[in-house]
């Protein structure tokens, strides 16, 4: 309320930004301004408004909801403004512009306070050369060799997010590459500035990996590429008893070998292993890749049937790792069922120009009807309408029945079965048949 507000306050009525370089996002910049002007809605500050219906004296459940639900007032505040004056030199430090000036001016009127921020922004830091050094000469090859897909240039401006989004970059290249334990955090850029004329020399420097011993400490070693030793599936998972009480959810599991995989599970398999075996595309014997692990998870989830879909890894052979150029992974695939049948019903009334009549509808489906992951449907349909005669003013009925039945399969229904066929193109086959009748 303005009426509270003392001589010496005013409400942050909204602020604009001045830059004199159309290359730099003014939208990302403003990101950095805080606090943010009271929100608008059709051009009035409704959730102010909201807030200041509540009594300032009365503590009842009413006041209290506006409060919760209505804005807090924003007050300008000469500290927030020299916040966001280094705020947005930082933001423009890390886009290359190290001797940016940003100046402020308010306005005051009726209580109400508008800034002015203006930014001159001054010329960037541009990448002069890059260079490489490799702690570790064994992914030295492979690094290189992808540098043609490098986001750092020379003549580009020196900018943080490119820097950060580079570090990524091989971080995703090594992993697709089998070094399952490479981090961005092994990338260390380092950066000369020294120079007059604004050219910077990138320093892109790639640590060892950093063990750690029985006795506890880290040594640095050479990165350890992955392959796949086993893959456990789970496909009735119980999450709640496993992380619980582990020895008892494991004590109880039956064993089933099928294809490259070890299905543990309790009592029965309710889903053809078959079905869930052309879902996975992590393979034991095969250098460990990312790829796999999402085309596994979104063909695993595409089954409907599951939940919860979980892939974990966990090394093996942990002993002998030093001394092996190549480690294991052991793969575990956790799937939770899901409610594998429901039915809903559904009665409708209408009254349609004096015309009375009464609807309903049937459905039943099951997730998993024959354990291969087909999902039927069922549904039964029925409608009565009185129909009025306008011109002898009898009533005469229109009857509709119907029923329709369809049932899918993660299948291609064809005499032969081609692995590699199921496996890139998930084929499904339908049957559908269904029946009307109107009077």
């Amino acid at each position: 309320r303005a009426g509270n507000l003392s001589d010496f306050q005013a409400f942050l009525d909204g602020y604009r930004v001045h830059i004199d370089n159309p290359v730099i996002d003014k939208s990302e910049m403003k990101g950095y301004i805080k606090p943010k002007p009271n929100k608008k809605v059709l051009g009035l500050k409704f959730y102010l408004g909201l807030y200041n219906l509540s009594g300032e004296d009365k503590d009842n459940g009413l006041n209290r909801w506006l409060r919760k639900i209505g804005e807090e007032p924003v007050l300008y505040d000469e500290y927030d403004t020299e916040k966001n004056q280094k705020q947005i030199r930082l933001y423009l430090k890390n886009k290359g512009y190290y001797y940016s000036r940003v100046s402020d001016s308010v306005k005051i009127r009726k209580k109400k306070a508008r800034v002015d921020y203006r930014v001159e922004t001054g010329r960037p830091y541009v990448i002069r050369d890059i260079t490489w050094h490799f702690e570790d000469t064994a992914i030295r090859k492979l690094v290189l060799a992808d540098t043609v897909n490098s986001l750092l240039h020379r003549g580009r401006v020196l900018d943080a997010d490119v820097l950060q989004q580079e570090r990524s970059r091989i971080e995703r290249n090594l992993k697709q590459n089998g070094y399952f334990n490479f981090s961005k955090d092994y990338v260390y850029c380092r950066l000369d500035t020294s120079r007059a004329d604004l050219k910077v020399s990138v320093g892109m420097e790639i640590k060892k990996y950093l063990l750690k011993t029985p006795s506890g400490d880290y040594r640095a070693v050479p990165h350890r590429k992955y392959f796949i030793s086993s893959v456990q599936v789970f496909p009735d998972f119980d999450p709640k008893l496993a992380f619980s009480d582990p020895a008892t959810y494991r004590k109880g599991l039956d064993s089933l070998k099928f294809e490259d995989f070890t299905f543990l599970y309790h009592k029965e398999l309710r889903t053809d292993p078959a079905i869930i075996a052309q879902s996975i595309f992590i393979l034991p014997g095969q250098e460990y890749k990312p790829e796999d692990f999402e085309r596994s998870y979104q063909h695993l989830s595409n089954l409907r049937i599951f939940k919860l879909v979980n892939i974990e890894y966990y090394e093996s052979d942990t002993a002998q790792q030093e001394e092996r150029k190549m480690y294991g992974l052991n793969c575990q695939v956790q799937l939770s069922p899901m409610t594998l049948q429901n039915y809903s019903v559904e009665l409708t009334g209408t009254n349609s120009s004096g015309n009375i009549g009464v609807a309903g509808n049937l459905n039943y489906q099951h997730r998993n009807l024959f354990g291969g992951a087909e999902n039927f449907r069922f549904g039964v349909k029925g409608a009565l309408e009185a129909l009025r005669e306008s011109d002898k003013g009898e009533l005469s009925n229109m009857v509709e029945f119907g029923v329709e039945s369809r049932i899918s399969t993660p299948k291609f229904m064809l005499p032969f079965r081609h692995r590699g066929f199921v496996r890139k193109y998930s084929p499904k086959t339908s049957f559908s048949i269904s029946y009307n009748y109107q009077r």
